[in-house]
C-alpha cells in the first residue's frame, strides 16, 4: 500500500518528467544518462517543443547521441506533451525511419509514459511506419525521396538525410534530396 508521502513524491517526479526531457528519461529509467553536451542538446530541444525555435540542426560528429536525443527520446517527450500533434520521422532510408520509429513507439507504449502523460499507444494501427495515439497523436516514418504530401506534421524530424560518402560527393543526389525537402519535407 502506498503512503500518501510516497504518492506526493510519485506525483512530483511525473510533473517533473512531464516538464523536461532530463527528467523524463530518469523517471522512465532510460538507459542514457546525458553528457555536458547532450544536455545543451536537450535544451535545444526543449526550445523546439516550446515553439520559441521554429527550426534546428544539429550537427555533432558520429557516435555524439545525435539520434538518440533528436529522433528517439524527444518525439517521444514531444507526443506526451502534445497528445494531438503529428510527427514526421524521416531517415536517408524507410528502413532506419522505421528504426526511429519503432523506438518512439516502444517508449509510448510503456505504462510510464501513460502515468505521466495520460496518453497511450492506440490498439487499432500500432504499425512501425504510421501509428497513433489515443488522443489522435500520429506518428509517419518515411525516407527520404518517399512521398509525405498531403500529410501536415506539426514536428519534422530529418535524421541523416545522406546515406553514404558517395552519396554525399554526388551533385546529382544533394540536388535531388535538396528538392525533397524543399518541395515535400
Amino acid at each position: 500500500m502506498t503512503t500518501p508521502a510516497e504518492a506526493a513524491i510519485e506525483l512530483l517526479k511525473r510533473k517533473k518528467a512531464r516538464n523536461g526531457i532530463e527528467a523524463w528519461m530518469k523517471y522512465r529509467g532510460s538507459p542514457h544518462t546525458p553528457a555536458l553536451h547532450h544536455r545543451m542538446l536537450i535544451a535545444e530541444l526543449e526550445m523546439v517543443e516550446r515553439g520559441e525555435t521554429r527550426n534546428l540542426m544539429v550537427n555533432m560528429p558520429p557516435g555524439g547521441a545525435k539520434s538518440t536525443y533528436g529522433s528517439v527520446e524527444f518525439p517521444a517527450w514531444y507526443m506526451g506533451r502534445n497528445p494531438n500533434k503529428l510527427v514526421i520521422g524521416c531517415a536517408n532510408t524507410d528502413e532506419l525511419a522505421e528504426v526511429f520509429s519503432r523506438r518512439v513507439r516502444n517508449i509510448v507504449d510503456t505504462t510510464e509514459f501513460g502515468n505521466v502523460f495520460g496518453v497511450k499507444l492506440s490498439d487499432d494501427k500500432k504499425g512501425v511506419g504510421n501509428w497513433v495515439t489515443t488522443t489522435e497523436g500520429e506518428y509517419f516514418a518515411a525516407g527520404v525521396g518517399a512521398a509525405i504530401a498531403g500529410r501536415r506534421g506539426d514536428l519534422g524530424l530529418l535524421d541523416d538525410p545522406v546515406k553514404s560518402r558517395e552519396d554525399a560527393d554526388s551533385d546529382r543526389s544533394r540536388e535531388t534530396k535538396w528538392q525533397w525537402y524543399v518541395n515535400d519535407f
